[in-house]
Formats: C-alpha cells, structure tokens, sequence
C-alpha cells in the first residue's frame, strides 16, 4: 500500500469518526438539490459522514458552477450506494485496508468497495440524470465517455477535496 493510500485512508478515517450532524440551515441547502421523496430517502439514509461529504463536494461544485446543478445533484449522491452495506467506522476501515492488501473481504464489505455500482443502480431507479448516475458509478475508477473531460475533473476535485472547499458552519 502506498503512501498516498495510507493517507488517505487515514484522512477518511477521521471523517468518519469526527463527522457532525448537518446544521438546520445545511439540511434546507441539501433539501433545495433533491427533486423527489425518493432522492430525499436516498440522501438522508446515509451516515452522517456520507451526507456531509456529499455537502461538502455538492458545495465546492455549486461554488464555482453556480449554474450546472447536474454537477452540484451528481456530487451531492455519489457515495449513496454506501448504505447497501451497513458498515461503521470499523468496518469501513476494515473493508479499505483488506482490499487494499488484495485479501477476501466479506459480502458487507464487498457491498461497501462496489457502492459505486449499487448506487448508481439506485439512483438510475429514482429516475435521476445521466451524469448523477455516472458519476456515482465511476467516481473511483476512469471518466466514462458520457462526462465532459472538464466536468469530470469538477466532479473529482470536489470529491477529493482538492478545492479545499468547506462550508461555512
């Protein structure tokens, strides 16, 4: 494993233990992107970590592409498949690390590597846009052909937090 994936790994750790409850005000932004009782299960049945980061990435995007809310939906829902799995800080962690070591992992655990697949399955079934779906399928992996070279590395710095973006409390 690497160092960069070790940092990583870390760094999401963290998120994980330290994330807080989104703010009244932060629940009504997230609740202007949702269009449908079915998006709004999906957003909020995820842990409280996954909703502030989908936040935190739907933000950076609104920020600086006021005008593309496809982009702001598609940051906002691309860790939902997370939920399939179940897991806690614990056995994200374990999922990450055994993965990364190219062991077996249990059937929780592989639901929680492949959530990008079970979300964009979820997603498509709310009826959601192309690239919400796309995004949500390929966030870890390779630009599909039907995102924009340029939106992609929207989508992907605000996932990654390389805008160093984070709401206001």
């Amino acid at each position: 494993m690497s160092d960069q994936s070790l940092v990583h790994l870390a760094s999401r750790f963290l998120d994980v233990v330290f994330a807080r409850s989104l703010t009244a005000g932060e629940r009504d932004l997230v609740s202007g992107w949702l269009r449908s009782d079915t998006e709004a299960d999906l957003f909020w049945s995820q842990a409280t970590a996954d909703q502030r980061h989908g936040l935190q990435s739907a933000s950076a995007v609104a920020e600086r592409l006021p005008d593309r809310i496809d982009l702001v939906r598609a940051s906002l829902f691309h860790d939902v498949g997370k939920t399939q799995a179940g897991l806690g800080v614990l056995g994200r962690t374990t999922a990450a690390v055994v993965s990364h070591l190219g062991l077996v992992v249990s059937s929780r655990q592989s639901d929680h590597l492949r959530h990008g697949e079970i979300g964009a399955r979820l997603l498509s079934e709310a009826g959601c846009d192309g690239v919400v779906v796309e995004f949500a399928r390929h966030h870890h992996g390779d630009r599909p052909l039907s995102i924009e070279p340029s939106d992609w590395e929207s989508l992907v710095a605000a996932d990654r937090g390389w805008w160093g973006f984070r709401p206001k409390p």
